[in-house]
């Protein structure tokens, strides 16, 4: 072609394109096509200016996106003519615009096929080090100190990059062309084990050996990973799993387990091409899987549940220590239940060796404490439980209303919290950072928040908080107000969650009826909410309808005992004397009648110390104390709620709703003519699982219902599902196909937790949507 004919080009891109291979692979893109031209890092993406024709330059674009670095996301691409710039002679690479960029922190990335490759090559120097990465994998927030994104602001600052190190990092043709992590045994991080006696005699080299062997022999080994300590134990010993219980003082709740291979995961659950590619993905998430029956692995590790969280190794550490070991480990947090997981070489030492016979150390310290992620694949596509590694802090395209808007710091709940911070048309959204109420948890919140208002350089001129009143987030928000001297937007939970699922859809400001389902969140009238439905946008919202509000008998303790809701929702519905009527001789009623009646009696009309609530949260803690599903004492949020769904499952196709009797034209959904059928029902001797998944239909039905005529009063005809307990997957699924099937449009999760860990999202889109 002649130059004649050829244009200047400039090609703005945004998204992950920095830190991550992309400027490479361009240049090698710009090498097959011929392409002369330049690329460079710019403070909002890289530029690009090619010379071709327009049909080669769509052609290049083409192949751009479809042949990104495994790390890179391409959001949007602007195009320019550029009459005024000179024509280009070859394809440069050139230093960043005005020497300075904000670069994109990417999210720590598991360990590439490559890097893989390399550390079992014994030809490779790299062969068995456990530190390999590249700029297609490794550490990226979890070695951050403060921008701009380069070795010397990272834990990686002390260590010097060897002669061939340096080599691979200025080579613009080699995957770790600017890999700030790159290392090799020379030059970078090293391992050593040490036992509760001291540093154990180990050959250097032969730590992760060493290691394997005390797991093979039933002992417990933790060891220092990207974002924090795991602890593992073989998955196959009963008695070793239920030492790893005690020690660890975690009664019930689920482990996760790692595998060293797709293969390998695939004799132990079903797996299908979805959840593979989740798990071999670069977020390296732990992925709910149904266990295969009978079950090859023990019950203990997932007691109650016919699923369990599986995962790939993420780190070279975790890979050759799978390796060596051949068989599945349990793979879980290092820490005490409640507290956050530990990232320190001394905090471990202090505190694991209680817990662990054997610890692996190294000697890259983790700067940003990140746990695992957790996804599962459900008929509605990907549901997110918990968003941290692999995903924070990876931004959010907002919708076009909230481009220009003043830029927001929002806080979250007190649980599952996560805070977001959104302007320019993004929103960033914070690993999960546990729950506020522990101590510790609240100083990782504060460091984390300021760490990231750095990183992004993020000065917020609206801070937006759960409007409840004695919220640690909120409490924060008000501090947070006065130093950078913002303005303060209290949002209502429920609002929050509609608006979260709203903005992570993409969903402009139009009228949405909002059904939230979850455990607590402070109403405007002074209530627990957590049944509702709500018609609104951004902007606001009204209260349609609801569950029917029940006593919360004891107040907070209400939602770790199950039985003190089934005696508020028997009461409502029976009368005074219920435990001794027409059920007296069924299990539950024996159970309750053993409890101090005239207490609970008096607590049914004490509104400070059984508040009223709406909450679907406690209506399933109800129903599984009333068959007998449910212990005195829950060890873990949502422990009913998940086995209620495993017993419901293989009954579902076959099960019926019980007779509601809640009539659709009332705004308040009555639960008394359900406990009249269940009671029935138990007394002719139904077992748990039909029960349950009679329960199941029956939520399904109502809540699909009153979605339904509510459409039809109101004219909205875009439904929201959000809360906590529509990580339920056959409620989701169940109510998704339902309202679809009757042609409405139907928005769930797909990016952020359904849970309190989403909601900080919604916040922050309601406060921007607020903006005068």
């Amino acid at each position: 072609m002649l130059r004649s004919e050829l244009f200047v080009w400039s090609i703005e891109v945004r998204g992950l394109v920095q830190g991550v291979g992309f400027r490479p692979s361009v240049w090698r893109l710009a090498q097959d096509l011929d392409l002369a031209g330049t690329v460079r890092n710019t403070p909002r993406g890289v530029i690009i200016e090619i010379a071709s024709s327009p049909q080669t330059r769509d052609h290049f674009i083409s192949r751009l996106r479809a042949e990104l670095p495994r790390l890179a996301r391409i959001d949007e691409v602007s195009i320019m003519a550029a009459p005024d710039q000179a024509m280009p002679s070859g394809f440069t690479i050139l230093e960043s615009l005005d020497g300075k960029v904000a670069a994109a922190i990417t999210p720590d990335a598991a360990i590439c096929p490559a890097c893989a490759d390399e550390i079992l090559d014994s030809a490779n120097r790299r062969f068995s080090y456990a530190f390999a990465n590249c700029t297609h994998c490794g550490p990226r927030l979890t070695i951050m100190r403060q921008i701009p994104y380069d070795r010397a602001n990272t834990a990686m600052s002390k260590f010097p990059m060897c002669r061939a190190c340096r080599d691979e990092y200025e080579d613009t043709t080699d995957r770790r062309f600017h890999a700030e992590p790159i290392a090799c045994a020379q030059c970078g991080p090293g391992l050593w084990l040490e036992s509760t006696d001291g540093p154990m005699p180990v050959l250097q080299g032969d730590e992760i050996a060493t290691a394997a062997r005390v797991l093979r022999s039933g002992g417990i080994v933790a060891l220092k990973g990207l974002g924090g300590f795991h602890i593992a134990c073989r998955a196959d010993n009963d008695a070793v799993i239920e030492r790893l219980r005690r020690q660890k003082r975690r009664d019930a709740k689920p482990f996760a387990v790692m595998a060293h291979s797709l293969e390998h995961i695939a004799l132990y659950a079903q797996v299908n091409t979805i959840e593979a590619d989740w798990l071999a993905s670069p977020s390296g998430p732990i992925v709910l899987l149904k266990v295969r029956s009978p079950s090859p692995l023990p019950s203990i590790i997932a007691p109650d549940q016919d699923r369990i969280g599986f995962m790939l190794p993420t780190t070279p550490l975790h890979f050759l220590l799978m390796q060596a070991i051949g068989m599945p480990l349990v793979m879980t947090s290092a820490n005490m239940s409640g507290e956050p997981q530990f990232i320190d070489n001394d905090t471990a030492c202090s505190q694991l060796f209680n817990i662990a016979d054997a610890i692996l150390f190294h000697d890259r310290d983790i700067e940003n404490r990140v746990d695992d992620s957790v996804v599962r694949h459900d008929t509605t596509g990907a549901t997110i439980l918990r968003r941290a590694r692999g995903y924070a802090p990876a931004p959010l395209l907002l919708p076009q209303l909230f481009y220009g808007k003043a830029p927001v710091f929002a806080t979250g709940a007190d649980i599952k919290s996560a805070f977001c911070i959104a302007a320019n048309g993004e929103a960033i959204i914070s690993q999960h950072l546990g729950d506020l109420d522990e101590p510790a948890t609240l100083g990782e919140y504060r460091r984390t928040a300021q760490l990231y208002m750095e990183l992004f350089e993020h000065r917020p001129q609206v801070i937006a908080h759960d409007m409840h009143p004695t919220y640690r987030s909120a409490g924060l928000a008000h501090r947070l107000a006065g130093e950078f001297n913002a303005v303060l937007f209290p949002v209502q939970h429920h609002h929050a969650h509609l608006a979260a699922c709203m903005a992570e859809n993409h969903a402009e400001n139009d009228a949405t009826l909002g059904i939230i389902l979850d455990g607590a969140g402070y109403g405007t009238d002074g209530t627990i909410w957590g049944g509702e439905f709500l018609a609104g946008n951004y902007s606001g919202f009204q209260r349609v309808a609801h569950f029917q509000p029940v006593p919360l008998l004891g107040g907070d303790k209400a939602a770790t005992e199950p039985w003190r809701n089934a005696y508020a929702h028997l009461r409502l519905a029976l009368g005074n004397g219920f435990t001794e009527g027409e059920f007296k001789d069924l299990p539950v009623m024996r159970q309750l009648s053993a409890k101090p009646i005239v207490v609970l009696e008096s607590l049914m009309h004490n509104r400070r110390l059984a508040p009223l609530s709406s909450s679907a949260g406690r209506l399933f803690d109800a129903f599984a104390s009333i068959i007998g599903a449910a212990q005195m004492h829950v060890s873990y949020e949502g422990q009913t709620g998940m086995r209620l769904e495993t017993l419901a499952g293989p009954h579902m196709e076959t099960a019926t709703p019980f007779d509601m009797c809640s009539p659709l034209d009332v705004a308040i959904i009555s639960w008394r003519g359900l406990w009249h059928s269940v009671l029935h029902d138990l007394k002719r001797g139904a077992d748990a699982g039909h029960l349950s998944a009679r329960f199941h239909q029956s939520l399904i039905k109502i809540v699909s219902d009153m979605a339904i005529h509510q459409h039809h009063v109101t004219s909205i005809d875009r439904i929201a599902l959000s809360g906590g307990v529509f990580q339920n997957r056959l409620l989701l699924q169940g109510v998704h196909a339902a309202l679809e099937k009757y042609g409405l449009q139907v928005l769930v999760h797909h990016a952020v937790p359904a849970n309190d860990g989403g909601i900080a999202l919604g916040q922050a889109a309601i406060a921007m949507a607020n903006q005068t």
